[in-house]
């Protein structure tokens, strides 16, 4: 007897969460091309780069890496990704500011918008969760799920790389400041060495136990490469901001660089038709089968 297949609920809610975080990407691009169109063209607005548009662009962030991170592997990962980076961002932080000891002395600007109390701006750590989820999606495609501390070491370089070119930038656009400044651009070495080891001991926290207990349903290819894409794309964005604006040749092409290194990774994967890290159970489109028959 032929079986009746109906499509499963992870099946539709994975449908509905792909179609968020696309939604997601596709408002992201926008705003980071429309920066540079508004650059080349002269239409540029003045006035603090962390109003609005950063207030924007973190929130967004944030929705496509948790709705990617749901659709991919299930709510409980999701969240507890969220809960472990938000908790890693503002505990370091506020150590960070108030004593120096994590990524040296430093203070954040007075317009950065409203902070948490009075030493963290409230875009920080979903930024940090944003770019620690793009890092890690990035790392699974790329070597699949291998041993924790194996992904959590790549995971950890690629967050490391958005920070080689970010912290400059930041410091450029005046958003914080290091007294005394650092050797890489105003930006002193420890800080680099406190974000590869903070990113490391966070995502073999996260990565340790597996995460196919928490699996609720499976990515597509394209699902996968959303994320890295996205990652490849901020990356790349700050790079270009480090030539181009901040006047920082050098930090744009450590980040260039290594970004194209990443990218060149990711397109022998994806040119394989590796799945990476999502490639588990059935994939999202099958259908349950129902109890008056096996499939035929």
């Amino acid at each position: 007897m032929r079986a009746e297949i109906r499509p499963t609920t992870p099946a539709r809610r994975f449908a509905l969460l792909s179609r968020v975080s696309v939604t997601c990407a596709a408002i992201l691009a926008v705003m980071l091309g429309g920066f540079w169109l508004a650059r080349w063209t002269g239409l540029g607005s003045g006035g603090s780069p962390y109003g609005f548009r950063a207030t924007a662009f973190a929130v967004v962030a944030a929705g496509f890496a948790l709705t990617h991170a749901w659709a991919s592997w299930g709510p409980r990962f999701a969240l507890r990704f969220f809960y472990v980076a938000i908790a890693t961002s503002l505990a370091t932080e506020m150590v960070g500011v108030k004593t120096g000891l994590v990524f040296g002395s430093y203070a954040y600007a007075a317009d950065f918008g409203p902070k948490i109390l009075g030493l963290v701006p409230l875009i920080i750590p979903l930024i940090w969760f944003s770019i620690s989820y793009l890092a890690s999606a990035t790392s699974d495609a790329i070597v699949g799920r291998g041993a924790a501390s194996r992904a959590a070491a790549l995971s950890a370089g690629l967050l490391l790389v958005y920070d080689l070119v970010a912290d400059p930038n930041h410091v450029f656009r005046g958003g914080w400041s290091y007294a005394g400044g650092g050797l890489f651009h105003g930006v002193p070495l420890r800080n680099f060495v406190a974000w590869y080891a903070i990113g490391l001991a966070m995502f073999w926290l996260l990565l340790r136990g597996g995460r196919s207990r928490d699996l609720a349903r499976v990515s597509t290819p394209s699902h996968v490469a959303l994320a890295a894409f996205a990652y490849v794309g901020i990356v790349t964005h700050e790079s270009l901001f480090a030539f181009f604006v901040s006047g920082l040749p050098a930090a744009g092409a450590v980040g260039l660089a290594l970004v194209a290194v990443t990218a060149v990774l990711l397109a022998r994967v994806f040119g394989a038709g590796r799945r990476g890290a999502f490639r588990v159970g059935l994939p999202p489109q099958t259908g349950a089968v129902s109890s008056r028959g096996t499939r035929g």
